[in-house]
């Protein structure tokens, strides 16, 4: 029998397993307690809820955790670390950050460097716990296009997040890259850094899987897609049904692809919704 481990390993490589993988990018303890009504979350019961809900992966920040789901062994594991881009950011804010890349493109660029650097150890820390898989992620666009010039992302951004994605591969684990927003403009530049696959595919931001696969054709394996409002209160379970429908259907041509949201899974989502994604994603997700 297929475990989530092979499935998603398979997805990854650029093969179709014997059904959609479904994971999320991370899931709050907030959220899962929410959904089970049991607070705080022991480890064990954060297992069980994966489990129970049938996902492929679980996907962590910290060595504890990961190592905790590495042991039970069947789902697939992916460590979460930041990018460079995102350092910046955290070390000036948004303002003064974009004040810096566009007046001090060197000392930006250095500091980038350095943020890069710093991840990619941090990267390494995950695989030892357990990780299969990495995820950089480094939120660099908006929904009408890249935060800053796809020129200067070039300049500033992509050469050290290139070593960064070589650093972390030479763990041997491919690595995949989530910003949202829409950066279609440098979808092929973060493909050149050594990326494996991308996640989030924000429709709405014109980055569907279909507009993804056009840009970069190829095995490249592509993560999430559906928007978090159909899992908002209120939500429609006919509207949410159909979107899924539409995603594993679009998902399925490519073959490389794990479904699941495109920013994961937090307290304030509606458990009832998220329930029944489960259900009819698992329903809908055999080849």
């Amino acid at each position: 029998m297929t475990t989530g481990k092979g499935r998603v390993a398979r997805a990854l490589a650029g093969f179709r397993p014997d059904r959609v993988p479904r994971g999320e990018l991370l899931i709050e303890e907030g959220f899962i307690q929410a959904y089970t009504g049991k607070s705080p979350v022991t480890p064990e019961e954060e297992l069980n809820f994966y489990l129970e809900a049938g996902l492929d992966l679980a996907c962590f920040t910290r060595e504890e955790p990961l190592a905790c789901f590495a042991r039970e062994g069947s789902l697939f594991l992916f460590g979460l670390v930041n990018g460079g881009f995102g350092g910046l950011v955290e070390d000036l804010g948004f303002t003064q950050a974009m004040l810096k890349v566009a007046a001090r493109p060197r000392e930006a660029r250095e500091r980038v460097a350095e943020h890069c650097r710093l991840n990619a150890e941090r990267g390494k820390t995950l695989v030892a716990a357990g990780a299969g898989a990495l995820i950089i992620g480094d939120d660099i666009a908006y929904n009408r296009g890249t935060y800053t010039s796809p020129k200067t992302l070039r300049e500033v951004l992509f050469p050290a997040l290139s070593r960064q994605v070589a650093a972390l591969k030479e763990e041997g684990v491919p690595v995949l890259f989530h910003s949202d927003g829409n950066y279609l403009a440098v979808l092929e530049d973060l493909a050149a850094c050594g990326f494996s696959g991308f996640q989030c595919l924000e429709e709405g931001a014109g980055m569907g899987i279909s507009a993804v696969r056009e840009k970069v054709p190829g095995s490249l394996c592509l993560m999430g897609g559906l928007d978090l409002k159909y899992l908002s209160p209120g939500y429609s379970p006919a509207d949410l049904e159909e979107k899924i429908a539409s995603l594993l259907k679009e998902g399925k041509a490519g073959g490389s692809y794990i479904f699941g949201t495109n920013g994961g899974l937090a307290a304030g989502l509606d458990p009832g919704a998220a329930a029944l994604m489960f259900r009819v994603s698992r329903s809908l997700a055999a080849y």
